[in-house]
């Protein structure tokens, strides 16, 4: 492994480690985490890209990626002069730096292949993950903040000897890999979550909600971070598997109280930042799980 590498690799698995830390214990995650995380992932990229005295193009895009990256980190209402000022140059720089390589490089460097589709690449995803958070389904600013620093971070694959590729020897770009397979991660919680429930005997019908979260005491239930299944609907308690997450908790955990439920059926606040720290370092010393278990099994169908 290259020491490029190795330094890439343990600031991100400290950066992802400590957030998924954090957001277990407290549901929160300070911004510096990520601040310091995907600030050395800059200098480290601005570093190699200097000593292979690339393109101005291929430079182009790497401002623009640090451009993308700050955007999630700095409020613009929260500086003024100077500060403001130099924040203004970076994103106008960004822009400059897309449009030429645009119009100057383009299909040349992208078939060159030195760095250019690898930051192509992460700057697709964090464009992704930026549409995700303003116009997608519910995701967390700390989740995105995270997937963004990976992108920063460690844009090109590190070389730890992972064997697992969507494509043979090639595959897709590391920040994605990661991406799958913390997607991967996630719909796996399912299925441990029914092996816990299968080992404490806790499967009644109609058995869903065996896949979906646990039975807690409810004093505990309170002080956690859960949505309540087991409800109490006008004079009856239900349960109700597919949880409805802008209920009033409290008033929630007191009707339990009265309906005399001691252990209600809760579903878990899984932080995706956990199965995201998992899928950093699975994909560093493994590869891509997720296209050998699911991209590859479909191609072979087609064949």
């Amino acid at each position: 492994m290259e020491s490029l590498d190795a330094i890439r690799l343990v600031i991100g698995a400290a950066a992802l480690g400590y957030g998924a830390w954090s957001d277990w214990q407290t549901r929160r995650v300070p911004d510096r985490t990520w601040q310091i995380a995907g600030g050395a992932g800059l200098a480290l990229l601005a570093a190699e890209l200097w000593q292979a005295q690339v393109s101005a193009g291929t430079w182009g895009l790497a401002i623009a990626l640090g451009a993308l990256f700050w955007y999630s980190q700095i409020d613009d209402e929260a500086i003024h002069g100077r500060e403001l000022t130099a924040w203004r140059v970076i994103q106008v720089a960004g822009v400059v730096g897309i449009a030429h390589f645009a119009l100057f490089e383009g299909w040349e460097a992208l078939r060159s292949g030195d760095y250019v589709v690898e930051l192509l690449a992460a700057l697709a995803l964090m464009v992704m993950m930026y549409g995700w958070y303003y116009f997608g389904p519910t995701i967390g600013g700390a989740d995105v903040k995270a997937l963004l620093t990976v992108a920063v971070l460690v844009p090109f694959a590190p070389d730890t000897g992972a064997t697992l590729h969507a494509f043979g020897d090639q595959g897709f770009p590391f920040p994605w890999v990661v991406f799958m397979n913390s997607l991967l991660l996630y719909l796996a919680i399912p299925i441990g979550l029914l092996v816990w429930n299968i080992a404490h005997r806790n499967l009644e019908k109609p058995w869903l909600q065996a896949l979906l979260g646990v039975r807690m005491d409810l004093t505990k239930a309170r002080d956690s971070f859960v949505w309540p299944m087991t409800r109490v609907i006008g004079d009856r308690t239900v349960l109700a598997p597919m949880v409805k997450r802008d209920l009033d908790l409290p008033s929630e955990w007191d009707a339990l109280a009265a309906a005399g439920v001691k252990r209600p059926w809760v579903s878990l606040k899984i932080p995706y930042i956990i199965p995201l720290f998992g899928a950093f370092l699975l994909s560093a010393f493994v590869g891509d799980l997720f296209s050998e278990l699911l991209v590859a099994p479909l191609g072979e169908l087609f064949q």
